[in-house]
C-alpha cells in the first residue's frame, strides 16, 4: 500500500513551482546574481504516516516471530514470553541484557547469526538497515507518526546560453538536505559581459521525498531507498533463520507480488521525484 500511495502521488500531475530572483536591473554590479526558491510544492499526504507505521511494525514483527520460532525449537516455551524479541543494538552496552536473557534460549549458531547482523558492528551504526527499522518502529509506537519530508535533488547544472566559455561562471550551488516552501534551492553567479550580452537560462529543479531514520544526530534518506533496504535486509535475516532451523527456505518469488497485483506491487514504486517550472525565467 505504501508503494501504491507513492506511485499514485507521483502520477497525480501535481508539480512544484519555482521562482527566480536576480539583480539583472542593477547594471552597476559587475556580477549577475540569481537564485531560485521553492514557491509552491505538492503536500505530503498525511496518510503516508499511517502506512509507514504499518510497514515498520510488520517488518519488526517478522523478526520477532522468527526469534520466537528459534526459542521454541531449542528450549521450548520460555518462562518469560515477553522477553522474547529479536534484539537490535546500536551500541555494545545495549546487547548486554539480550545476551543474559536470550542467548541460552536459542541454538548457539542462531545466536551467532544474531550477533553478526547488529548495527553496533558498523562504523556508522545509524546507517544500518536494522537500526532504521528499530528507530522507525519505536518512533511510530511511542512518539509520533512518520512524516516524509522533501529534499532537493541535483538533476543537473543550470544551462547558460551562450556557452559558458563566453560567460564566466563565478559560483553555482545547490541547497543540501530538506527544503520547505520559501527556501532557496539553487543559485548562480555570472560575470557580466562587457558587451551587454543577453543570457538565456534553463534550470532543472526537482525534489524527492525523504524519511527520517535517526535523531542522534538527525538523519534523512530517500524514502524509496529506506523501504527497499529494510525489506531486503529483513528478508535476508528471515532466510538465515530458516536455514539454521532446518526449515525449507521460502521461495523468493512467493514473497513478491506479481503483475496481477500491480496496484500494490512494491517493485513499481520507484523514487517519486517532483520537478517543476520556474515561470519567471525570461532571458536576462
Amino acid at each position: 500500500m505504501m508503494a501504491r500511495a507513492t506511485r499514485e502521488h507521483q502520477q497525480s500531475g501535481i508539480s512544484n513551482l519555482y521562482e527566480r530572483c536576480d539583480n539583472a536591473g542593477d547594471a552597476t554590479d559587475p556580477l549577475l546574481r540569481m537564485h531560485w526558491h521553492l514557491a509552491e510544492a505538492a503536500t505530503v499526504p498525511e496518510r503516508w504516516g499511517v502506512l509507514l507505521g504499518d510497514v515498520f511494525t510488520n517488518f519488526r514483527a517478522a523478526l520477532d516471530h522468527a526469534m520466537w520460532a528459534a526459542v521454541l525449537r531449542h528450549s521450548g516455551p520460555p518462562d518469560r514470553a515477553e522477553d522474547v524479541q529479536f534484539p537490535i543494538a546500536l551500541e555494545p552496552r545495549k546487547m548486554k541484557n539480550p545476551r543474559q536473557k536470550l542467548r541460552s534460549l536459542v541454538a548457539p549458531a542462531v545466536w551467532e547469526m544474531i550477533e553478526t547482523v547488529q548495527p553496533m558492528l558498523l562504523d556508522d551504526p545509524q546507517r544500518h538497515e536494522l537500526e532504521t527499522l528499530r528507530w522507525g518502529s519505536n518512533i511510530d509506537k511511542h512518539r509520533f507518526l512518520h512524516v516524509a519530508a522533501r529534499a532537493y535533488v541535483d538533476v543537473g547544472p543550470v544551462i547558460v546560453r551562450p556557452d559558458v566559455a563566453e560567460l564566466e561562471v563565478v559560483d553555482e550551488w545547490r541547497a543540501p538536505g530538506q527544503v520547505q516552501v520559501g527556501d532557496v534551492v539553487a543559485g548562480l553567479t555570472l560575470r557580466r559581459s562587457s558587451e551587454g550580452q543577453g543570457v538565456d537560462l534553463c534550470a532543472t529543479l526537482a525534489h524527492t521525498f525523504v524519511l527520517q531514520v535517526g535523531d542522534a544526530p538527525p538523519a534523512w534518506v530517500p524514502l524509496a531507498d529506506a523501504m527497499e533496504a529494510v525489506n531486503e535486509y529483513v528478508l535476508s535475516v528471515i532466510f538465515a533463520f530458516a536455514d539454521l532451523l532446518g526449515e525449507d527456505l521460502p521461495d523468493p518469488d512467493s514473497l513478491e507480488l506479481g503483475m496481477e497485483h500491480a496496484a500494490v506491487a512494491p517493485e513499481f514504486e520507484g523514487h517519486p521525484l517532483r520537478g517543476g517550472a520556474a515561470p519567471t525565467d525570461p532571458p536576462l
